[in-house]
């Protein structure tokens, strides 16, 4: 069963599914939609933990919020 999660900052945010498949799908605030495949979001999940990882470091009041979207 596919699990959906957002992603937020403060008022904007990201929509994250993540497939049976280990595919993901991610759409933005705008409705813009990016498709990764199993292997595409393996290669990619170093850069978006360091993004993340960066995000903390920076020390500022923005957190990082994730909560599952039930369906």
């Amino acid at each position: 069963m596919a699990k959906t999660y957002k992603v937020s900052s403060g008022d904007e945010y990201v929509i994250v599914t993540v497939d049976d498949g280990g595919s993901y799908i991610i759409k933005d605030m705008a409705g813009r939609k990016v498709f990764l495949s199993k292997h595409q979001a393996e290669l990619m999940k170093f850069g978006i933990n360091n993004i993340i990882k960066g995000a903390f470091k920076k020390g500022d009041d923005k957190s990082i919020k994730i909560e599952e979207i039930k369906q």
